[in-house]
């Protein structure tokens, strides 16, 4: 009899530990959507910022730019199911032989079984589950006036249109880091937007002029090297030789002030020297 009670005793405490462990880990599972829902939502938030930025930014055909985020399907129907249907899939969860996050990868397996998930483990997947960042797919968007909005592909935009694009996103970002920086220290700062461009050589006298459109628009210095098809209408075009005197190598530069007579507020470098 003794024996028996000792049984029972155990078992009622077993029973405990694992309502306690459920109830853990339906916490968790909820925990781990609300983090990431939450976490998407303030990127979300923050694209809407910078597209809000991208709306007064023209140049060439190209009237305004904006970037498009959305939450993958298959993701979405994952945080659905951890936030709201956990309890139908506390097999997984409840498992002492699979982490959090293979259980979190055995989850999205059984709800996306077209999907191949290839040679990763599902340790590996359950990793990717937790970083938000594997929940949104972003488009860039480009409008052309009468051709509306259309995705920003190669095909769709000439060399110096498809450059200007990802400049005029990156300046919109770095405008974003500047102002949190701003909120942050509590001071103004001075920001310093120098671009470069290498291999300027390749874009013709268009895109050229479309890179320098954009920069005077959004008050922007850019930096081009080896541009020997621009002609210096705008900015200062430098021009740099090597020269061996007397077994000795010297640099000679020579710079060219645009002449258009309008302030300047890009400028362009170059390289033509000989290659060692």
């Amino acid at each position: 009899m003794e024996a028996i009670e000792q049984m029972e005793i155990e078992l009622n405490r077993l029973t405990e530990e694992l309502t306690a462990r459920e109830k853990h880990l339906a916490i968790s599972s909820r925990s781990a959507a609300n983090i990431l829902r939450k976490t998407i939502q303030r990127e979300q938030n923050r694209i809407r910022q910078l597209n809000q930025g991208l709306q007064g930014v023209s140049f060439g055909q190209v009237n305004s730019v904006r970037l498009n985020v959305n939450v993958r399907e298959a993701h979405s129907v994952l945080l659905e199911t951890l936030a709201n249907d956990h309890e139908q899939h506390q097999d997984l969860f409840n498992s002492q032989r699979l982490t959090f996050s293979e259980a979190l990868a055995k989850l999205y397996q059984r709800l996306n079984p077209q999907i191949d998930m290839g040679q990763r483990t599902p340790q590996v997947i359950g990793e990717e589950l937790l970083d938000y960042r594997n929940y949104l797919e972003m488009e860039v968007e480009v409008n052309r006036g009468s051709d509306g909005w259309l995705r920003a592909e190669s095909g769709a935009l000439s060399t110096g249109e498809a450059i200007g694009t990802g400049m005029s996103i990156l300046v919109m970002v770095v405008q974003s880091w500047e102002e949190e920086s701003r909120r942050l220290r509590g001071k103004d700062i001075s920001p310093c937007r120098l671009l470069f461009l290498d291999e300027a050589a390749r874009l013709d006298g268009r895109s050229i002029a479309t890179l320098f459109e954009l920069c005077e628009r959004l008050d922007m210095q850019l930096v081009i090297a080896a541009p020997e098809n621009i002609s210096p209408e705008k900015g200062t075009t430098y021009k740099l030789v090597r020269k061996v005197v007397n077994n000795t190598e010297h640099v000679h530069v020579v710079g060219l002030r645009g002449f258009v007579p309008e302030p300047s507020v890009s400028a362009s470098s170059g390289d033509p020297a000989p290659q060692h």
